[in-house]
């Protein structure tokens, strides 16, 4: 089906018929292939040329490996960058990556609709209570992100997480509040109006003991320690939980 059949006309001789239709297609009988003793042989540089495509071959591989390596090593950085303009639980993905770059491996990622979206230890790299000298033992994170300004219900959200985990647990909890907000504003242009907390919400913040880390804050420290320095877990830990409003500097 699909194809077309050329046929002789019926008042044609055939030998004649089947000339034609060779002339029209231009045919040529094929080529034959050579047989095993002339494929031994390497006339001229063909030897060297088959030495070198094999050689070729062999790098071929290996680089086209290390391409792949780099490509899925860069794609996980560039992830980071979803700090910057995501919201949802793509946003709360991208804190919790961004949280274990800077040292905390042991974050949790809740992802329930009545808890935090995320948490982890405020000790030591292990993530055991303490948090370093401090009174906290966790943290509970909230991520939010927003075309505008951040709200107040999302700041008040925060402190009902911290609340309710200090109650089931039965020891202080640190309230993080990380907001996206401008989050569609080009970057780092918007640094300034995506760092900047009401006042009326930064009130509030202070007096629950909540601790705000705009994701543009997180995304420059990730960048500085993607880019060589080395965190120190201890020190971001105290430095969250000493904080009451905006930190804006986590390393």
């Amino acid at each position: 089906p699909g194809r077309l059949v050329l046929l002789p006309p019926p008042t044609e001789q055939i030998d004649e018929a089947i000339g034609r239709i060779l002339s029209v297609y231009k045919a040529s009988p094929p080529a034959g292939a050579p047989p095993a003793w002339a494929e031994r042989l390497s006339p001229g540089p063909a030897g060297e040329n088959r030495k070198r495509i094999a050689e070729l071959e062999g790098r071929k591989a290996e680089i086209q490996g290390e391409i792949d390596d780099l490509a899925r090593r860069n794609d996980r950085v560039l992830a980071h960058r979803r700090l910057l303009y995501s919201d949802g639980a793509e946003l709360e993905d991208a804190v919790v990556e961004a949280f274990r770059a800077l040292g905390f491996g042991d974050i949790k990622r809740m992802g329930n609709r009545d808890e935090e979206d995320a948490s982890f230890g405020m000790g030591g790299a292990g993530g055991d209570g303490g948090g370093g000298g401090t009174l906290y033992s966790r943290c509970a994170i909230e991520a939010k992100g927003a075309g505008k300004g951040t709200k107040m219900q999302h700041i008040l959200q925060c402190g009902r997480w911290a609340e309710q985990r200090a109650a089931a647990e039965g020891c202080p909890i640190k309230g993080v509040f990380v907001p996206n907000q401008h989050r569609l504003e080009p970057y780092p242009g918007s640094l300034e109006i995506r760092t900047r907390i009401e006042n009326n919400q930064l009130k509030h913040a202070e007096l629950k003991d909540i601790c705000i880390i705009p994701s543009c804050v997180l995304f420059e420290a990730v960048s500085r320690v993607l880019g060589g320095e080395t965190p120190d877990r201890a020190k971001i830990a105290g430095k969250i939980a000493a904080t009451k409003g905006v930190l804006k500097d986590v390393l």
